[in-house]
């Protein structure tokens, strides 16, 4: 009888022993798998964009006007002269007034490519930017030639100095919350402008004299170079540009964006633009 009892439970040790999950593994436990941490790289590193500007020009009305501006009222006065001594009058002259306002203006399409070094969160990028240019002088008024014999010759005067350099540019650009979907940012750059262009004008007036009054008129168009040295001018080959501005952007689709600013720019300058990150 005990050695049923023996029996019966070795039976049934055998039979628990023999159940799932009953005895853990005797093998080796395994090493827990480490994650592989995968970096966060930047993106939208760079930007691509191009841009519309129109702005009024300080610098090169200064240097223009300076240089060209007082010349063009003496060659006007010079070529208003030499046509009424071509009418064979013998004339001392006197006196010259003019009245000449000054007006100057410009506007450019620019293409620009920038690099974020942070990608789409970071602040801070560098650009350089390619722009065709148009600059303008406008002098427009009055003139009026006096001479010796009482007579006297009186005409309105158009001209204008046009330029259109192609100048390259460099700038650096803070988004001031380059996470917000509208931001504000600032520009600071520099670049240099080649200048080419051409200098023109038109009169129409009278010379009235004790005989008789005749019509004058007269048209010329010079190249820039042409200009400076039948006016003993000194403009300079290279314009250099200063650039600091503050403006908006905001992204209107996921990549893409509108720019608006205003600020300095060898004067006052209004642009907007289009750009894409990628």
């Amino acid at each position: 009888m005990k050695k049923n009892k023996i029996l019966c439970y070795l039976i049934f040790l055998a039979v628990f022993l023999s159940l799932p999950g009953s005895v853990k593994s005797q093998e080796t436990p395994k090493d827990p798998e480490i994650p592989t941490i995968v970096p966060n790289k930047p993106s939208d590193r760079f930007e691509i964009g191009i841009h519309y500007s129109s702005w009024s020009l300080n610098l090169i009305k200064g240097i223009l006007e300076d240089e060209i501006g007082s010349g063009l009222g003496d060659e006007i006065r010079d070529e208003i002269t030499k046509e009424i001594e071509d009418l064979e009058y013998a004339l001392e002259k006197t006196t010259y007034d003019q009245e000449l306002l000054f007006d100057s203006g410009g506007r450019n399409y620019g293409l620009e490519l920038r690099y974020y070094p942070r990608g789409r969160h970071g602040p801070f990028s560098i650009g350089v930017s390619f722009e065709k240019t148009h600059m303008s002088l406008s002098v427009d008024g009055s003139v009026r030639q006096n001479f010796a014999d009482g007579s006297f010759a009186t005409a309105d005067a158009v001209g204008e100095i046009a330029l259109d350099p192609f100048f390259s540019n460099l700038t650096f650009r803070w988004d001031l919350f380059p996470e917000w979907r509208v931001t504000p940012y600032l520009i600071f750059g520099a670049g240099i402008a080649d200048l080419n262009g051409e200098v023109s004008y038109n009169y129409s007036g009278q010379y009235s004299s004790r005989q008789a009054t005749e019509t004058i008129e007269e048209e010329d168009t010079r190249t820039l170079k042409e200009a400076e040295e039948e006016m003993d001018a000194n403009i300079p080959n290279i314009l250099p540009l200063f650039q600091l501005n503050l403006g908006i952007r905001a992204e209107i689709i996921p990549h893409l964006y509108i720019k608006a600013g205003a600020g300095f720019f060898d004067g006052f300058i209004l642009r907007a633009g289009i750009s894409g990150r990628f």
